[in-house]
């Protein structure tokens, strides 16, 4: 048997997971939305997390890693107010 290739877990690295409305997704599972990340609140499918609105099945998150957004410019902001926003 050949061996495996660890890769990444689609459900829980954000980067390349782009939100496909077949999929079905659990909670945990993260997706990725026009560079804003994703994270389901419980099972969902065809559910556009764009537009899912705070009682909906997802919650948006911090964007990639890999986005062109430093990340220290986050902390900087979650440290001196208390809460991040799209910058």
């Amino acid at each position: 048997m050949p061996p495996t290739d660890p890769g990444t877990d689609p459900g829980t690295d954000p980067i390349g997971n782009n939100w496909d409305s077949n999929a079905v997704y659990n909670t945990g599972d993260r997706v990725v939305v026009n560079g804003v990340t994703y994270e389901a609140k419980w099972w969902t499918q065809g559910d556009n997390p764009e537009t899912s609105g705070t009682s909906g099945p997802w919650k948006k998150n911090l964007s990639p890693v890999d986005s062109n957004k430093p990340p220290f410019l986050k902390v900087a902001l979650l440290l001196s107010t208390g809460h991040t926003s799209d910058i």
